[in-house]
């Protein structure tokens, strides 16, 4: 049987258990094992976004678009994932320009996005981050990552259970490995908290199996919260 993990909703299957982000669409995928990609001792993220003090002004423009959902997710999560490869200046303000318009984001009667400040408010903010700033210093970093492992081994495959996903960010310092994910939710619902109990339990998976991929240990787990200035470590 498959795990399938969808970045949208959690929801309980016949045949497994589908965890994820709730801002993202779901995903159906067939592979059941890819190999690991190369990645390029560069720049990389996951952002130490820490609560702001209470004195502290509010960020102009706020991180926090009009409305989110699955198209507004997809931006950052492309935008972001292009920073990680080494994109900046206008050559990053362009693509988030494209994937805003590509997303069909509000624009204005020019045919400007109207997000698109937010959004590299957003990214300077992940930029600017102490754990981004990690990734950059790391060895090796990959964004993006895709993945699926078997989780029953040995010759009985009769029986197989295969997680995929897609790591938004892992990073290796010294011999072991950091895994975040991000989260463009505001948290300001009632159901936010529930959904980080989710996302904690979907990051430890991605941890997991980062970890039968590389045989090498993941030291830290870290959920990014784009939109709210803040992570989770563990």
């Amino acid at each position: 049987r498959a795990h399938s993990y969808r970045l949208d909703t959690v929801t309980a299957r016949a045949k497994g258990k589908a965890r994820g982000d709730a801002e993202l669409p779901a995903v159906e995928r067939t592979v059941v094992s890819a190999p690991l990609r190369s990645g390029e001792a560069a720049p990389a993220d996951a952002p130490d976004f820490r609560p702001r003090r209470a004195d502290a002004p509010p960020p102009t423009p706020p991180l926090i678009p009009p409305s989110g959902g699955f198209e507004w997710g997809s931006v950052v999560h492309a935008v972001l994932a292009a920073a990680g490869e080494g994109a900046t200046g206008a050559a990053l303000e362009q693509l988030a320009r494209d994937r805003l318009v590509e997303f069909e984001r509000p624009v204005d009667p020019a045919g400007e996005p109207t997000e698109l400040a937010t959004l590299l408010a957003l990214t300077e903010a992940v930029l600017g981050s102490q754990i981004w700033d990690r990734a950059m210093a790391a060895a090796e970093r990959h964004t993006e990552m895709p993945f699926a492992v078997n989780l029953v081994e040995g010759p009985d495959r009769g029986d197989v259970d295969v997680v995929e996903g897609v790591i938004d960010l892992v990073f290796r310092e010294g011999d072991r490995w950091v895994v975040a994910d991000y989260k463009t939710d505001r948290g300001d619902d009632p159901e936010f908290e529930n959904r980080v109990a989710r996302y904690r339990d979907q990051v430890d998976l991605y941890a997991e199996c980062w970890e039968r991929l590389t045989g090498d240990e993941v030291a830290e787990r870290a959920l990014v919260f784009t939109s709210q200035d803040r992570i989770d470590s563990w």
